[in-house]
């Protein structure tokens, strides 16, 4: 079988049909696809265009609760690598515009976690992760305080 590749697909391409339409005349018969990369670079470019701040692409999740998750230091970041149990921080609301899309497209659930310890997403509790599904991207909003909803 061939290596996993990330073909470059073109932002106009967001329509599903087209979208799978591309994505079979790029791969075939003794290839492999790598779709967590393609979903990341399509979100990425979309972003882009349509005028968000910065995006990274291709993160790593890590550790294991606040003081170790893998710091989001961008408006958009998409995790291609989630282990079971690892996650990512959200930046402080001074330090990048809200929303922050964060997308997941690794194979675990991805523990998203507030900005400090006293930070709360959703109705959770102070410091404790929200997690966020497998081929998923929400949006983050800072709405004052320590508090953070996602779509």
């Amino acid at each position: 079988m061939g290596s996993a590749s990330t073909p470059s697909i073109p932002l106009g391409l967001l329509n599903p049909g087209e979208f799978f339409a591309n994505l079979d005349q790029q791969s075939g018969p003794g290839r492999s696809y790598n779709f967590q990369g393609a979903m990341a670079s399509v979100m990425s470019g979309a972003m882009g265009a349509a005028g968000y701040g910065t995006v990274a692409s291709g993160l790593t999740a890590a550790g294991s609760g606040i003081g170790n998750a893998t710091p989001i230091t961008t408006q958009g970041a998409f995790f291609s690598t989630v282990a079971s149990g690892t996650g990512g921080q959200l930046p402080p609301p001074n330090a990048v515009p809200y929303p922050v899309f964060v997308g997941n497209f690794g194979v675990s659930g991805l523990s998203v976690y507030p900005p400090t310890v006293s930070g709360i997403i959703g109705s959770g509790s102070s410091g404790v992760a929200y997690t966020q599904a497998t081929g998923t991207v929400v949006p983050y909003y800072f709405a004052g305080g320590n508090q953070i909803y996602h779509g």
